[in-house]
């Protein structure tokens, strides 16, 4: 669908549809019965907008990368790269947080993962334990104690499996770090989303297991 819109309401921060059709008009700058208009192609009017004067187009404000964009002959780039790095950096920080607030999915049998947090306190706690487990160890006393997870679920373990978990936990913060570090080197900075962050994390994950043995 085509719409071609006032262009001086445009201006003024506002929307007034002269013509809307199926099909384009190419010769639509030279109609000049309802002021000078501006062509936009879509199924509808975006709900928030914004009118590029130079390029004498309206946009939907959902397509910008980022408020640090601008557009050059009809391709979004980089105005100001010092605030688009700030706000890349600011978009990881954010997702970091987010995937270390939830912690971490850990099997424990037959596929059930069960979720572990990675709060100050879940790490203190599991710290804890391993240090009396080693310590009951030291009088040669095999201790198993129940863990348990954020669902509610309990695992018996020893300082084995407690062990093992501790350190799936630690790789897992460690894999964070790194991923964040790799995103924020970037040669060319850019914002990203969760679901890229993850996947560049499980794969340092998987490479720092692997290093681990």
């Amino acid at each position: 669908m085509y719409f071609y819109l006032e262009k001086n309401s445009l201006l003024n921060g506002q929307i007034m549809v002269v013509f809307q059709t199926e099909n384009q008009i190419p010769n639509y700058k030279e109609i000049t019965n309802f002021g000078e208009l501006v062509e936009f192609k879509g199924s509808n009017i975006p709900s928030v907008w914004e009118y590029s004067k130079s390029e004498d187009m309206l946009y939907d404000i959902n397509d910008k990368p980022s408020p640090y964009h601008i557009l050059k002959n009809k391709k979004w780039v980089v105005e100001d790269k010092d605030g688009f790095k700030e706000y890349c950096f600011n978009n990881i920080d954010a997702i970091k947080q987010e995937i270390l607030e939830y912690g971490f999915d850990y099997e424990i049998t037959n596929g059930n993962k069960h979720r572990q947090r990675c709060r100050n306190d879940d790490i203190a706690k599991m710290v804890a334990t391993v240090v009396s487990l080693q310590l009951a160890k030291s009088f040669g006393v095999e201790q198993k104690v129940t863990w348990y997870f954020e669902d509610n679920v309990g695992m018996t373990v020893g300082l084995l499996e407690l062990g093992k978990l501790m350190l799936f936990g630690t790789t897992f913060i460690q894999s964070v770090y790194d991923t964040e570090n790799y995103f924020k080197t970037l040669k060319d900075i850019k914002k990203i989303s969760k679901n890229e962050f993850e996947i560049k994390r499980k794969e340092i994950h998987l490479n720092l297991a692997k290093s681990q043995f």
